[in-house]
């Protein structure tokens, strides 16, 4: 789909395109990811749904269909924390509150809810999902970024002793 035709179905006066997010939440401690959708009823994927370059934008499995509300972090410093909100009604959902307590890999996909093989958005990778709270009606995160400014650059030095073949001198 080119730009131009996801601006058209997304900014229509009238359209019968209507769009599906497929969140999808994994962590270590997790037994299985955790699959939820806002499109209207759950979704079913019979193995991975990959993207263009080969990127797994949806897992094998069935996305729940839940009233989720996703505040994606910016690009900007004015907002580098986004959030989420999701209604606790279902036992992964509470699972997933008590079993985690480092942040937790989330991966954003829009698709055609008409046709749930198009991917319109997406995916959207290295997000995290941090600071996760419950109580018996909904489960909220922080979504954010890593920031990767703080990682170590570069981990190794080009120097003579360690890269010999960089500093050969031909006579």
């Amino acid at each position: 789909m080119t730009d131009q035709q996801f601006r058209d179905a997304a900014y229509p006066e009238t359209t019968e395109q209507v769009f599906a997010t497929l969140l999808t939440i994994e962590h270590d401690d997790l037994a299985a990811a955790v699959l939820i959708t806002d499109a209207g009823e759950d979704i079913v994927y019979g193995s991975d749904l990959l993207d263009g370059a080969g990127n797994v934008a949806a897992k094998t499995g069935t996305y729940v269909n839940l009233p989720i509300e996703i505040i994606p972090p910016g690009q900007t410093d004015e907002q580098m924390r986004g959030t989420i909100r999701i209604p606790n009604i279902d036992q992964a959902i509470g699972e997933m509150v008590e079993s985690i307590s480092t942040p937790a890999r989330i991966t954003i996909t829009v698709v055609l809810a008409g046709d749930t093989s198009v991917i319109v958005g997406g995916p959207h990778f290295l997000l995290e999902l941090a600071n996760v709270r419950g109580d018996a009606l909904v489960v909220e995160g922080e979504i954010s970024r890593p920031a990767l400014t703080a990682e170590p650059y570069p981990k190794d030095w080009v120097r003579p002793s360690v890269f010999r073949a960089a500093y050969r001198i031909s006579s």
